[in-house]
């Protein structure tokens, strides 16, 4: 809600707490997601929420094909529902986290609407009206129980000694893009990396965020090391850079939620297009002499 920041000249910044306002550009984005390009946050303004609400529904579904998940997520969000979670993993996720709990193919939806009893009750009844004429199958609320508990574990396996003494690579990617797009990149993405990298192994996603306007896409993807630590850098931007063609050749955007690093970097003109030049000016404003975390948003 407000924040404190240190600019390169050692100036201290603050940016006060409001519910609302409407004084001129919202100065806290200069800083929020910007990687400490142009300062760096020293202090924040929290909103705080009721730790346990009231009451809390969940279910999930089984469902035929990502593009029809992505079809009743949208139509859901699209009628004004707001659930606290709306997931959706495709088939390959749902072997490897669910443990098959879905028929084979198909992807597995979870929910969760939490708050009043009156708000739970309309939302997991919208929802399973909806699901109903996607003719998703029911797995009641296991899947989502199950997920609630394991949720973070991937944090941990991702980094398990299992990998590389197998000499696998494993990470995530994840992008976002309006629902009319955001299958197209999905299914692109999944049909280009097995074709384009042999040593492919692990090719998958899931649907994490979802929005009126669309939703994102968190891959997962693992590989093979071919010839040693020298071909891993290269094997790894190949599968980079196919999501982040994909994802742009349809209007997407190429970091959704965990900021965009330094290996984005390379595509940020294409990102931000015409408005790209402001993020040079915005830097020559505030750090000249160009000292604060190089190699971020600007190519140079």
């Amino acid at each position: 809600m407000g924040l404190e920041a240190v600019l390169a000249d050692g100036e201290v910044v603050r940016i006060k707490n409001s519910p609302r306002r409407s004084v001129g550009p919202d100065l806290r984005h200069l800083f929020i997601g910007s990687e400490g390009m142009l300062g760096f946050i020293t202090e924040v303004t929290v909103k705080i929420f009721r730790y346990t609400p009231e009451t809390r529904w969940m279910h999930s579904w089984a469902i035929k094909g990502m593009s029809a998940g992505l079809d009743l997520i949208r139509e859901v969000m699209v009628e004004g529902y707001r659930p606290a979670l709306v997931r959706l993993h495709d088939a390959e996720e749902v072997q490897r986290l669910f443990g098959g709990s879905a028929p084979e193919d198909y992807s597995i939806l979870l929910f969760i609407a939490e708050g009043p009893v009156s708000i739970t009750a309309a939302i997991g009844q919208a929802i399973t009206e909806i699901a109903g004429r996607y003719k998703a199958i029911d797995l009641g609320t296991k899947p989502v129980e199950s997920w609630l508990k394991t949720r973070n574990d991937v944090c941990y396996q991702m980094d398990e000694p299992v990998y590389y003494r197998r000499g696998m690579v494993v990470d995530t990617c994840e992008i976002s893009a309006p629902w009319s797009e955001i299958g197209k990149i999905y299914k692109a993405v999944r049909e280009r990396l097995p074709r384009e990298m042999p040593n492919l192994v692990a090719i998958g996603g899931h649907s994490s965020h979802s929005y009126v306007q669309g939703t994102n896409i968190y891959f997962t993807f693992g590989f093979v090391v071919k010839n040693g630590a020298e071909s891993v850098r290269a094997d790894y931007m190949k599968a980079i850079s196919v999501i982040m063609e994909e994802t742009l050749k349809r209007g997407g955007s190429i970091a959704h939620h965990h900021g965009s690093g330094k290996y984005r970097t390379r595509w940020m003109p294409e990102e931000h297009g015409s408005s790209y030049p402001l993020l040079r000016k915005l830097k020559e404003a505030l750090d000249p002499n160009r000292i604060l975390n190089k190699g971020v948003l600007l190519t140079d």
